[in-house]
């Protein structure tokens, strides 16, 4: 993996992915719906959504596949 200085002596791009969930039902084990933006310096790139249990144990490998798509 190349540090940030390397990055950007060579005038890459760097991105950036937020996300956050949406409303959702206060029961535990109900779906929360993720959104996720990809952003360049101010530039939107993309979105992406997904779906996860609330207080479920896979949140992280969900937005990981997100990204991977």
């Amino acid at each position: 993996m190349r540090t940030l200085e390397e990055i950007i002596r060579l005038r890459k791009k760097i991105r950036v992915a937020g996300f956050d969930d949406a409303p959702f039902q206060r029961q535990r084990g109900s779906q929360v719906n993720l959104s996720g933006i990809i952003c360049s310096d101010t530039r939107f790139e993309g979105m992406l959504w997904g779906e996860t249990e609330k207080d479920g144990s896979n949140a992280t490998e969900v937005i990981a596949t997100m990204l991977k798509r």
